[in-house]
Parts: structure tokens; C-alpha cells; sequence
């Protein structure tokens, strides 16, 4: 389909749609477990990245500035969380550790029609990442996915190219 001059097209990529669709798969397969924002943001990174946690192919490549991919993420998850809340795909729970996202009724039964083979690599390595986050106690695996960022940021932020002075 043509735009209309001077109108852009549509960003998909990294934009509130691809984001919140992120978000609800990751969510479903997580159920009936709730994340709150930092959480999710951490998972979102993971699930197409999973192969940096000695989990399955990546989704998305292994570019070298992924680990500054993470820093940007949140505002992203945010806008796609909300969009999939408007949709009620997600709901919001108050907890007392604070407020966690959950997918909603509706959620599961979305996930299921997604069937692009990018959903499909998405939906296998959400599952692997709630499959380990099972398989560990409570928040040992979250820990671990946070160590694993916090050590790829500080090795970014350090790294300086041959011949570049700090």
C-alpha cells in the first residue's frame, strides 16, 4: 500500500506495536506470573537475545552495541505496555512490592494467532526464559539475567577502540 505524499510510513520496528506485542508474549508465557516494569524490561531484552544467557539462537542479531540496547528499552516497553493494556491484552496489578503486569484474559488467546516466524522464534524463547525462571528460585534467574547486563554495561562503558584516547 502507497503513503500519501509527505506522510511517513509506519515505524514497526522498536515501536510501541512491536513492543507491546513483546511485552504480552513474554507476559503469557510467564502466566500466571506478574513482572513489574524493570523486570520486563529485562525480559524484553532476553527474549530476543536469550542466546547471550547460553539459551537458544537469538531472534535478533548479535550486533556490538546491544548492550546499549538495553538502556533505551524502557521507555519502549513502557509505550507497548500501554498500548496492549488499551487493547486489554495486559492488565496492571497493585502488589505490595509495587505495580506488576500480567497478561489478561484475552492475552493467550492473542499470542496464539501470532504465527509469523519471528512470533514463533519470540513465543519459543519466551517460553525457554519462563521454563529457566521456573526452574530457579524465586528471583535467582531474574539476578542472573540482571548480573549478565549489569556486567555487558560496564564492559561497554569501559571499552575504548584501538588508537581513541579516553
Amino acid at each position: 500500500m502507497a503513503s500519501v505524499i509527505g506522510e511517513a510510513a509506519p515505524r514497526l520496528f522498536n515501536s510501541p506495536a512491536e513492543c507491546g506485542v513483546r511485552a504480552l508474549i513474554i507476559l503469557n508465557a510467564l502466566l500466571p506470573l506478574r513482572l513489574d516494569m524493570s523486570s520486563l524490561c529485562l525480559y524484553d531484552y532476553f527474549v530476543v537475545h536469550p542466546q547471550d544467557i547460553e539459551g537458544p539462537e537469538s531472534v535478533h542479531p548479535a550486533l556490538a552495541s546491544r548492550p546499549g540496547e538495553y538502556r533505551v528499552r524502557r521507555t519502549l516497553v513502557e509505550a507497548g505496555v500501554a498500548l496492549m493494556r488499551r487493547l486489554h491484552l495486559v492488565d496492571v496489578f497493585d502488589d505490595v512490592s509495587g505495580i506488576l503486569y500480567g497478561a489478561a484474559d484475552d492475552g493467550p488467546a492473542f499470542v496464539d494467532l501470532l504465527s509469523t516466524p519471528y512470533n514463533v522464534r519470540l513465543k519459543a524463547s519466551a517460553n525457554w526464559l519462563a521454563e529457566r525462571t521456573r526452574a530457579e528460585p524465586e528471583d535467582v534467574f531474574e539476578t542472573t539475567l540482571r548480573s549478565a547486563i549489569e556486567r555487558w554495561t560496564l564492559q561497554f562503558e569501559f571499552e575504548v577502540p584501538a588508537g581513541r584516547a579516553l
